[in-house]
C-alpha cells in the first residue's frame, strides 16, 4: 500500500485536499445510523487514505481540524442517545475505539461529548467496555435539588488496600462528577466530590453537599 503523502497537521489546512476527503468519510459516518458493515468500510477507507497505518489513523481522529474539535467528538455528539436497559456501544464508536490508540485529552474530549449531549449509558459502556472499569453506576434520578444515584464498585475493600484511591465518576445533568475515595495517612478515608467535564453553559455551578450511604460491604468470607 502506497505510503500517505500527509501528515496530520494538513488536516489543519482548509483547501487540501486530504482534509476535504477525510471530512466527508467522517460527516457521513457521523450523520448516518452505520451498522457493522458500514462501521467496517469506513475503517477501510480511512486506513486506505493513511497508506494501512494505525498509527497515522490515531493521529488524524485526534487532530483538531473539525471545528477546532477532534473527529472523536464529531462522531459521539451525533450518535444517538442510548436508552438505559443497552448493553452494547454503536458499531461505528466501536470499531474506532478498537483501531485507535488515544492520548489522554483525547480521552477527556470524548467525556465532554458525552456531557454535550448527556450520553449518559454510552458513557458507561465506554467506561467498562474500552477502559476496563468495573464499577457499575445506575441512572440516577432527580428528586427536588437532591440527586440519587447508585454506584457499585466490586472488591472495593481490596481495591483500597492496594491502591489507596479509588475514583467512580458518574453523569448527571450534563456534568461528569468524580466520586474518589482515598486513605490518609491516619488511615482514615476520605471521600470528595469533583467536576472532571461539564457542558460549556449547561453545568451545574457546584456540587452541592454530599451524602453517602455505603451499604452491604461484604469483609470476610461469604454472607
Amino acid at each position: 500500500m502506497q505510503a500517505p503523502a500527509f501528515t496530520p497537521q494538513d488536516l489543519t489546512v482548509l483547501d487540501n485536499p486530504i482534509r476535504a476527503k477525510f471530512v466527508s468519510l467522517i460527516c457521513n459516518a457521523a450523520y448516518s445510523a452505520s451498522d457493522e458493515d458500514g462501521a467496517s468500510t469506513f475503517i477501510e477507507k480511512c486506513l486506505e487514505l493513511c497508506g494501512g497505518s494505525k498509527e497515522l489513523l490515531s493521529q488524524v481522529f485526534q487532530t483538531r481540524f473539525m471545528e477546532k474539535r477532534i473527529p472523536l467528538f464529531l462522531v459521539l455528539c451525533h450518535t444517538r442517545r442510548l436508552a438505559g436497559s443497552e448493553t452494547t456501544i454503536p458499531p461505528l464508536i466501536t470499531h474506532l475505539l478498537h483501531h485507535l490508540e488515544l492520548s489522554g485529552s483525547a480521552l477527556d474530549d470524548m467525556e465532554l461529548a458525552c456531557c454535550v449531549h448527556e450520553h449518559i449509558r454510552l458513557y458507561q459502556l465506554i467506561r467498562r467496555g474500552y477502559l476496563q472499569c468495573s464499577d457499575t453506576i445506575t441512572f440516577g434520578s432527580w428528586q427536588g435539588d437532591r440527586y440519587e444515584c447508585s454506584i457499585k464498585i466490586p472488591e472495593f475493600i481490596d481495591k483500597m488496600v492496594i491502591s489507596q484511591k479509588i475514583r467512580a465518576p458518574f453523569m448527571a445533568r450534563w456534568t461528569i462528577f468524580d466520586l474518589i475515595f482515598s486513605a490518609t495517612p491516619g488511615d482514615k478515608w476520605v471521600v470528595r466530590l469533583e467536576i472532571k467535564a461539564a457542558h460549556p453553559w449547561k453545568q451545574l455551578e457546584r456540587p452541592g453537599a454530599l451524602e453517602l450511604n455505603i451499604h452491604k460491604v461484604r469483609l470476610y468470607g461469604k454472607s
